[in-house]
């Protein structure tokens, strides 16, 4: 694992940063299903979330020139993405059913 150091800083960085992003300005990107401004947001959402895993990626690629960098880091990226994801969701659904009860 001490190889996959910097990888997994990354990830933890990238999956910090989406997360930042979300908690600051959710209200003014996110919206119901049900509205007209749906659709139009998830695209910009999706394309913009494209832009910038490949802009990230190539940024990585400055700090890890190894054979199948980028491909370690999305593998490794999502692992630690996905984790984190899990065990926040959890942590706040222990928290609430603490708070009802």
């Amino acid at each position: 694992m001490k190889g996959h150091f910097l990888t997994v800083l990354w990830g933890v960085i990238v999956w910090f940063l989406a997360t930042l992003f979300f908690v600051l300005f959710g209200d003014l990107v996110l919206f119901s299903p049900g509205t007209s401004s749906f659709v139009i947001s998830t695209l910009i959402l999706i394309a913009g979330t494209g832009v910038l895993l490949i802009a990230v990626t190539f940024l990585y690629l400055f700090f890890d020139r190894s054979r199948n960098a980028a491909l370690r880091f999305g593998i490794i990226g999502t692992i630690i993405g996905l984790s984190l994801d899990f065990f926040i969701c959890q942590a706040g659904k222990r928290g609430a059913a603490g708070i009802k009860s």
